[in-house]
């Protein structure tokens, strides 16, 4: 750990004091026009910012994200000034953003980019080259900043998380602590940033550990093997990688003539499951990939993955800084290796509630323990496994099962690349499951169709496969979306 900081910010300023010219941000997002930012210019601009930010109202701030330097400065800046930031995904639709701005009362909003909608009237003018004259950081008010983020756009009541400096940090240092980041990390981002689980893992979780990130172009991956030779190229030794595309990796990448040892590349796969064999056959052909589990409400992640000495396991780790339970449908302790019950958590890294919502914070949070809505089991060395949500159980006319059992069978099918279930609704059966899946051209959705009705039985077969000629939709956490899904089969989301 780098020092007592009190907040985020604090921790660029440090390691500016320490090692100013280390690199901060190197955006090699356009090849042959990369640029390379120092923590010394990042700490000069995050004061100058925060500078032009004191003569505003001491009230929360919007951000309009962006995977740019001058973004990430914004963010700090924010905080070094003592207010709230609340971060935006500026592909949300006017309506959602509006909802947003409701909820929160915001009055002024920042970007690093021309605002060009109806939005532009809250923008507030910053010039991004002013010298920062001096300003001087009040670390206690920087301390008492809070970080706002919204789990999705939404046009009626939006769900807000509160997440306090003293919770990030401590999600932050946990986290380093377990995967071994410091000054010689190396992150390497091709995602849109849209949200905190993409600004955290890439940029402020290395960054407080002295490290530094690499933009790379957005759906490097794409093109598996230059895919590998970019990480090389920029020495990344830190990627996180969503299951979908450890998916697409796996299936359309050749194994590489000589993968990553543990001491040269670590991968990280969260925010969706995370399926074993998948995980396997990455680790075997490509770098270690650890199984990491967190959600919005804790900040970050905080189970870590489980390291036996040879690979990562499918287990996402044991508790480390925190407390886990299980707990049955009678709501009784749940404590026998390796069987299921509902998981919640107890960590110093707990969101402060949801904005203007303590109803919904209170059927969350009972005496410090959040109710993660997931499935889980525990083997008998302590290891946890999340099976899914518990809401991703279906009860098709009387056969109970989980949706995982779909997803794995098609996963784990050569033809194809990437795929998921939804629970709909249904009129005959109460419930049932729609399968999306991306293929290789010569594969049919019928012969799919037979094969999970024979793999799983034709009662618990989905009730329609659908084929997607590309990508399946996915926001910019790297998630699938359900709306975006749903269309695809004609369903209303």
């Amino acid at each position: 750990m780098l020092g007592d900081f009190t907040s985020l910010d604090q921790a660029v300023a440090l390691t500016a004091a320490r090692s100013p010219d280390k690199c901060f941000v190197l955006d090699a997002s356009r090849p042959g026009a990369e640029t390379s930012h120092s923590y010394r210019q990042a700490n000069e601009l995050i004061d100058s910012l925060a500078g032009q930010l004191s003569a505003l109202p001491r009230q929360a701030v919007g951000v309009l994200l962006s995977t740019r330097y001058e973004c990430l400065c914004l963010i700090y800046a924010v905080i070094r000034s003592g207010r709230d930031v609340v971060l935006l995904d500026p592909e949300w639709g006017l309506a959602a953003k509006n909802a947003v701005i409701r909820e929160m009362g915001l009055r002024h909003l920042l970007s690093a980019e021309p605002c060009v909608d109806d939005l532009s009237e809250l923008c507030v003018p910053l010039d991004f080259d002013r010298p920062a004259d001096g300003f001087a950081a009040d670390e206690a008010l920087s301390a008492r900043s809070r970080v706002v983020v919204f789990t999705s756009g939404t046009t009626s009541k939006p769900k807000g998380i509160e997440l306090s400096q003293a919770a990030m940090l401590y999600a932050y240092r946990l986290g380093g602590q377990c995967l071994g980041l410091g000054p010689h990390t190396r992150s390497g981002c091709f995602y849109r940033v849209s949200g905190l689980g993409i600004l955290g893992i890439h940029f402020l979780f290395p960054i407080l550990h002295g490290g530094s990130t690499v933009i790379l172009p957005q759906f490097a991956y794409f093109d598996v093997a230059a895919f590998w030779q970019l990480v090389k190229q920029w020495q990344v030794n830190f990627l996180y990688i969503v299951p979908p595309i450890a998916n697409y990796i796996v299936k359309e990448g050749q194994a590489l003539e000589q993968p990553f040892g543990a001491d040269q590349l670590l991968c990280v796969a969260g925010s969706a499951r995370l399926d074993a064999e998948i995980q396997r056959r990455f680790q075997q052909a490509f770098a270690p990939l650890a199984n990491i589990y967190g959600l919005s409400e804790c900040g970050f992640a905080f189970l870590f993955g489980h390291f036996d000495g040879r690979r990562y396991t499918h287990s996402v780790g044991p508790a480390v800084g925190l407390q886990l339970k299980l707990t049955g449908e009678d709501g009784l302790p749940v404590t026998e290796p390796m069987r299921q019950g509902r998981l919640h958590v107890k960590t110093a890294s707990l969101f402060e509630g949801y904005v203007n919502n303590p109803g919904l914070t209170a059927a969350v949070v009972s005496d410090g323990w959040l109710d993660t809505r997931d499935l889980a089991y525990f083997d008998a060395d302590g290891c946890c496994y999340i099976v899914g949500r518990c809401d991703g159980t279906i009860n098709k006319g009387g056969n109970l099962f989980h949706l995982v059992e779909c997803d794995e069978l098609l996963l784990n099918h050569e033809q194809v690349i990437e795929a998921c279930s939804l629970k709909v609704d249904c009129e005959l059966y109460g419930e049932d499951y729609i399968a999306f899946a991306r293929v290789k051209p010569e594969q049919g959705a019928a012969g799919l169709q037979d094969f999970l009705s024979r793999e799983l039985g034709v009662a618990r077969a989905p009730r329609q496969v659908v084929l997607c000629p590309g990508e399946l939709p996915r926001n910019g956490a790297g998630k699938y979306d359900r709306k975006g899904l749903l269309a695809l089969a004609g369903v209303e989301g």
